[in-house]
């Protein structure tokens, strides 16, 4: 600014410059952070994907293990025969795992 002297014009387009110049530094980071935060909510999605991903592998294979058991309990207990005016019986067994 001291080779300006004391042309108000000159100061004044100086002046202009460095702001111009703070408000493309400060757009520059508020750009870097939102690509910042983008990033993160992009991994954030993903990791949520993947669980939903594995819990849903997880229940399919619970539910082939219960279908698979029901069609092995069904063909090892004899059916028993039904006696009029009751409901169907129902029979529990547990597996000791």
């Amino acid at each position: 600014m001291g080779q300006l002297g004391n042309d108000p014009i000159a100061k004044l387009k100086a002046r202009e410059l460095d702001l111009r110049a703070m408000n493309d530094e400060r757009k520059a980071e508020d750009a870097d952070q939102r690509l910042n935060l983008d990033k993160m909510k992009a991994m954030m999605a993903q990791e949520n994907n993947e669980d939903k991903l594995d819990q849903n592998e997880e229940l399919a294979k619970l539910r082939a293990d219960t279908s698979i058991e029901k069609t092995i309990l069904s063909k090892t207990i004899p059916s028993a025969p039904k006696m009029e005016g009751m409901p169907g019986n129902v029979a529990i067994i547990r597996n000791k795992r």
